[in-house]
């Protein structure tokens, strides 16, 4: 099965290198430090998804921005207080239960690879649940 490209979208998200390092699904494609490299290294890369770290005032903006570019992509957003989420396209967003950086490590595997729909079980943001319908 191939390999999952990521690219690491800010020093903080760059912390958590040698335990991507373990991951076997998991391969660490680029890095970067400013926005405008990131949006390049995704490009070059073909990135199946970018992990960032929250806390950047701009952060919804260069989620909004990278997932209009490249709608395929997975954004993992890592929080300082360990609430994790999983950003897709499809208007999916799931807040992790388990805060654990290998939780959203497999969060990550399993979006790549079953895009919309797959963390049953998982809480999901209630915005997202009036836009679908459920309650």
């Amino acid at each position: 099965m191939k390999r999952i490209g990521v690219v690491l979208g800010n020093r903080q998200a760059m912390a958590i290198r040698d335990v991507i390092a373990l991951d076997a699904d998991i391969e660490i494609v680029g890095e970067a430090l400013q926005k405008f490299e990131l949006l390049m290294m995704v490009r070059e890369t073909r990135a199946d998804a970018v992990i960032l770290s929250a806390g950047e005032s701009d952060l919804p903006g260069l989620c909004s921005h990278l997932l209009g570019e490249y709608p395929s992509l997975t954004i993992v957003v890592l929080g300082a207080n360990g609430k994790h989420t999983v950003e897709q396209l499809c208007l999916c967003r799931w807040e992790l239960a388990d805060r654990s950086i290998e939780s959203a490590l497999g969060a990550l595997r399993t979006a790549v690879r079953q895009p919309c729909g797959w963390m049953n079980g998982q809480q999901r943001l209630p915005l997202l649940e009036a836009l679908d319908g459920k309650k």
